[in-house]
């Protein structure tokens, strides 16, 4: 399935129908990309892509919606392209996309899933290489207009499992978030204990489980305001608020302000 391959993309259900092959394919290849895309009505979307350099992968953390992307340093034959990516801040990268952005992005995957499965090789390794390339340099520029905060500082010498269960866990996040915002909930599905997740967050991140996800809720709540394409009202029963009073005190809570007055403050901006 990889041999002689400088590249491989499988979904992470793919992953683990392989799961058997999994140690010999993180031999095979130089970069680990794992990218989870959700989808939020109003035309927004957030990327969170993971960067693992040698490749790391933990076999029970596989998530299945997540994609995974094997390749060879040498697919980044530009020398700008390289520095970029050598230069990076951080693994791991929390990005708010448009419609225009998730479909490149899909486009991308489109091709590289194409030409993996091309008998020409060479023809298949080139046109990849211009992918990647591409990809950085447009995710690069989408990362530095994303909304929120600085990117999180990663505790390099926490144990690899941890790093690997915060991933999992922001990911979950992404997908569950507006419908379910409890810590058992995401510990349940992570199979720890709540106290142990916590020491995770907090070993990796220096942050607790509860700040990780209102820290994602105010980037979304923040995202959506900005656009203007739906009343604060609206974007409550969205979030998953029950009422928009609850959405209010959330909000005001973190930025001392209310979603009101934020949307009308960016309304004067724009």
């Amino acid at each position: 399935m990889f041999e002689n391959k400088k590249y491989l993309l499988l979904n992470g259900k793919e992953l683990l129908d392989a799961k058997e092959s999994i140690p010999k394919i993180l031999r095979s290849f130089d970069v680990l990309t794992v990218t989870t895309i959700a989808e939020i009505p109003g035309q927004s979307v957030i990327l969170d892509s993971t960067v693992r350099q040698p490749p790391f992968l933990v076999t029970n953390q596989i998530c299945p919606n997540a994609e995974y992307l094997f390749f060879d340093l040498s697919l980044l034959g530009d020398q700008i392209v390289v520095e970029v990516f050598n230069d990076r801040n951080t693994d791991l990268f929390h990005i708010a996309l448009g419609s225009k952005d998730l479909e490149h992005v899909r486009l991308m995957n489109d091709m590289i899933r194409t030409y993996q499965k091309s008998d020409d090789r060479l023809m298949g390794e080139k046109i990849v290489s211009s992918i990647l390339v591409n990809n950085i340099l447009h995710l690069k520029n989408a990362f530095e207009n994303t909304i929120g905060t600085a990117p999180d500082l990663i505790n390099e010498r926490a144990p690899g499992s941890y790093r690997e269960t915060v991933e999992l866990f922001k990911g979950m996040i992404v997908e569950n978030v507006r419908k379910h915002r409890s810590i058992n909930y995401y510990s349940e599905l992570l199979s720890v204990s709540s106290r142990t997740l916590s020491t995770i967050t907090r070993t990796v991140l220096d942050k607790s489980p509860k700040q990780i996800i209102d820290e994602y809720m105010m980037e979304l709540s923040k995202k959506l305001l900005e656009e203007k394409k739906l009343s604060v009202k609206q974007i409550a029963y969205e979030l998953g608020y029950r009422s928009p009073n609850n959405f209010n005190m959330f909000f005001k809570k973190h930025l001392d302000i209310s979603p009101g007055e934020y949307q009308k403050k960016h309304s004067r901006l724009g």
